[in-house]
């Protein structure tokens, strides 16, 4: 018996919930009561990005185009050190093991 009770509660719960939102759809318009404010706010951020647009392609930065360039030769020193410290390494390798295959006895 109780089973039945709660399935009609919930039945007529979500039509009431579906009757409101048809409702609330065709008679309620959110968001559209202050249209003008809404385009004012627009064209003024409209207005801000063409300035940040026009500022960042005429600044003139020396500061970060001389930092760029000297990041830049930090990264060729560092890369030639590095190319350094493999070439002794495989040295090293070559030296104490050969360059070849080893020929392994016993393993039969």
């Amino acid at each position: 018996m109780r089973g039945k009770w709660l399935i009609h509660i919930l039945i007529l719960f979500f039509l009431l919930l579906l009757i409101y939102q048809f409702y609330s759809s065709f008679f309620e318009r959110e968001g559209l009561e202050n249209n003008e404010n809404t385009l004012q706010l627009e064209q003024q951020n409209t207005d801000n990005i063409a300035y940040l647009k026009q500022e960042i392609t005429n600044a003139n930065f020396p500061n970060l185009k001389k930092e760029i360039y000297d990041i830049s030769m930090n990264m060729v020193a560092i890369n030639q050190q590095i190319q350094a410290l493999l070439k002794q390494q495989t040295d090293a390798a070559t030296k104490a093991f050969g360059s070849g295959p080893h020929n392994i006895t016993g393993a039969s």
